[in-house]
């Protein structure tokens, strides 16, 4: 049986131009360059020998003249090579200004001796050498600069000139008998390739020539094809074939514990950058082999170019690597296609501007808004631990129809977006990575992070999210859970009228959502709320609403609610209407809503009516209090311990007789009155004491121990003394 099935494969390393400057190139110009970043792929999607790249270590180019490039009697201008180091090299190029070039590239093992390269238009296979060479394979590709500007943005696609042959047979014919086979050596013939390879036209050259890998050691590995592993008879890399694929013959001789064993393989399909597989039943009498185009290469080379920046690889994955990519992308792509993206490299927005603020010839930024019209209602975007820096805008604006969203992996360094900052209408959602979180099933923000910059909104305004809120009407409700999963705000200002927090705004818009805060950190950041209100604005959220109770609808139940586990807070200035906040929210709209920090539920609406007398008045309890403003009790039993987080204020004036019990970590407080009076009999650790009088007339109980540990008195205090 033969089986031919042709499919896609690609392998790619990639170059990146950044910068020019202006001066002579004869022979060698000083000054004014190109800076080119070669990249290496590392193992590819499927698990073959040779998947590794790390063998190539040296790129080599040559610079030639537009106009004398395809003249082959003419030379380069200059040439050189670079180490490549943990798989990327570095390295600058001087042009002429006003005059083009192309630059040819070739990267391979410094110490492969297969091809020779001393000019890259004629590369030339002059000794394919042992069999089983894992680190044989070469890329190459060309670059035009037009003026000291390099093409495509200075990206530049490598790909493999070569093809990979892998021979491998079945388990079941390494059985002779009761008995195993022992592979031992093998050879290689391919008959019908050319010799020779142009960088430049990607062109081969002169009569097909049979090329013979001699005998050597058969690699001890396997190869996985169609879901069934086979064991490696040989595996090499063989040159060259025209793009649009060629047929060879392939002759090969396996050396065994049982004899040799040779084969003859005809109208084998070859084509570059591509995996020929031929497998099957291949140390039994009657082989019995498949030969097969592999498709399960993962790389670039047969990616569909979509603009400058972008591309959509043979996956159906959008890879996006420059400014004028995401701005595409965002534009005409997001809301329109939904489906997959990558970032694949760091982008700078710099210069580019949101459509409110467009300047003349500046690249135009949209947020995208995923509506109804998208093709997949799924969306996902993966940062791959890259950055964008100074987005003018948010990165999505609203999620809308989409059933799910999920952005990892990404961080936004000083983003500057403004968005309807005057708050006119009261109806929007403002965040760096989304402003509005709307009626979408799942919405996912993974490993995202805001450094520095400003996100100025109007009524609900977030570091990372504007405003979340499923629907839970008859007329199509969805329940939305709203994941922040180990994602930071640091350094950043965030501002508005209405609800501000570092992570999101406003929490839960509808009794259907969830919001759960996982591993967050909220540091070093300023949180204002400019509005009358002088409860919107938290460390992390501004305001919750509602959600928290079973709510049912057309039948189903749902329960919403904000949860955080993990947090780190720390170094941020919040203020609502002008009044400081050290909570973690601002305000809960709604004595229904449920708030639980690290699994314990906060009485997030209104601490200040909390009757905490019951709780206080067992003898020897432990009372732990969250953040809030409460009332301190009038009766505490003996031997209680009231334990108190950061941010929780016991406000007017407390009376601390507590028969001996103990307060930490507490603020008593009373703006414009007295703090503390009457009778003190307690202990008091870590507890800051501030008003007009901090302590006025308080007294001890004769014989009873009053203890102040690691505490702070900020204002005056009198009549206090102690028998």
């Amino acid at each position: 049986m033969k089986k031919i099935l042709y499919c896609t494969a690609a392998m790619a390393l990639a170059f990146f131009a950044v910068s020019c400057q202006q001066e002579n190139l004869e022979p060698v110009a000083t000054g004014n360059t190109v800076t080119y970043t070669v990249e290496v792929p590392g193992a590819l999607a499927t698990r073959a020998l040779g998947d590794e790249t790390t063998a190539v270590d040296k790129v080599y180019y040559q610079v030639y003249r537009a106009t004398e490039v395809e003249d082959l009697s003419k030379g380069f201008v200059y040439d050189g090579n670079k180490p490549v180091t943990d798989g990327k090299a570095s390295f600058e190029l001087e042009f002429v200004k006003n005059q083009n070039f192309v630059v040819l590239f070739w990267a391979q093992d410094t110490d492969l001796q297969m091809f020779n390269i001393v000019d890259l238009r004629k590369v030339t296979l002059t000794t394919p050498g042992a069999s089983n060479n894992v680190n044989a394979q070469v890329f190459a590709g060309s670059n035009v600069v037009t003026d000291c500007v390099p093409a495509n943005g200075g990206k530049v696609t490598l790909s493999r000139p070569i093809s990979q042959l892998n021979i491998a047979t079945t388990a079941e014919s390494l059985k002779f008998g009761t008995k195993d086979i022992e592979l031992n050596k093998s050879t290689v013939t391919v008959k019908g390739l050319y010799p020779k390879y142009n960088v430049y036209t990607e062109a081969v050259s002169e009569d097909k020539t049979n090329f013979e890998y001699t005998e050597s050691q058969v690699p001890a590995a396997t190869i996985d094809v169609n879901a069934k592993t086979y064991t490696y008879v040989a595996m090499n890399y063989v040159g060259f074939a025209p793009k649009e694929s060629t047929t060879v013959d392939v002759d090969f001789t396996i050396t065994t514990s049982e004899g040799d064993v040779t084969h003859k393989v005809p109208n084998v399909p070859v084509k570059p950058n591509y995996r020929t597989n031929i497998i099957g039943n291949l140390l039994t009498e009657a082989a019995d082999y498949d030969v097969t185009l592999d498709a399960a290469w993962d790389g670039v080379n047969n990616n569909e170019v979509i603009v400058e920046g972008l591309v959509k690889n043979t996956e159906g994955v959008y890879e996006i690597y420059t400014a004028n990519g995401l701005a595409y992308a965002s534009q005409n792509l997001f809301a329109k296609e939904g489906g997959s993206y990558v970032l694949t490299a760091d982008i700078d927005m710099a210069g580019a501007s949101s459509v409110a603020t467009k300047a003349a010839d500046a690249l135009v930024y949209n947020s995208a808004s995923l509506t109804h019209t998208m093709k997949a209602r799924s969306f996902e975007f993966d940062g791959k631990g890259y950055t964008i820096k100074n987005l003018p805008g948010m990165f999505i604006a609203y999620t809308g129809s989409a059933t799910s969203v999920v952005v990892k992996n990404l961080t936004l360094e000083t983003p500057n977006v403004a968005f309807n900052v005057e708050d006119t209408p009261e109806t929007d959602g403002v965040g760096a990575f989304i402003g509005y979180a709307g009626t979408t099933t799942t919405i996912t923000l993974d490993n995202c992070h805001v450094n520095g910059g400003k996100i100025e909104g109007g009524h609900w305004t977030g570091g990372l999210v504007g405003y979340a809120a499923g629907y839970s009407g008859n007329d199509g409700p969805v329940f939305e859970t709203l994941t922040i999963k180990d994602c930071s705000v640091r350094n950043a200002t965030v501002t508005g009228k209405g609800s501000c927090g570092a992570i999101i705004g406003h929490a839960t818009g509808d009794d259907w959502t969830l919001v759960d805060m996982d591993n967050i950190v909220v540091t070093s950041n300023s949180i204002i709320s400019t509005g009358d209100s002088d409860n919107k604005a938290g460390s992390v959220m501004g305001t919750l609403g509602n959600a928290g109770q079973p709510k049912t609808v057309n039948g189903v139940t749902k329960t919403g609610g904000v949860t955080i586990d993990g947090y780190e807070v720390s170094g941020n200035t919040v203020k609502s209407n002008n009044v400081d906040n050290a909570k973690l929210w601002g305000r809960q709209g709604n004595s229904n809503g449920v708030l639980t920090i690290d699994g314990e539920k906060v009485e997030a609406f209104d601490t200040s009516k909390i009757d905490l007398s019951a709780e206080v008045n067992v003898p020897g309890a432990t009372v732990n209090l969250l953040p809030g403003e409460y009332k301190f009790p009038n009766n505490v039993a003996e031997g209680v311990t009231i334990n108190c987080a950061p941010g929780t204020v016991f406000t007017g004036t407390s009376g601390l007789n507590i028969n001996g019990s103990t307060v930490i970590g507490a603020t008593f407080e009373n703006e414009g009155g007295v703090a503390v009076s009457g009778t003190i009999y307690g202990t008091f650790k870590n507890c800051t004491f501030e008003g007009e009088e901090a302590l006025r007339w308080c007294y001890s109980t004769a014989g009873k121990e009053v203890v102040f540990e690691d505490c702070v008195i900020k204002t005056d205090f009198r009549g206090f003394h102690f028998d």
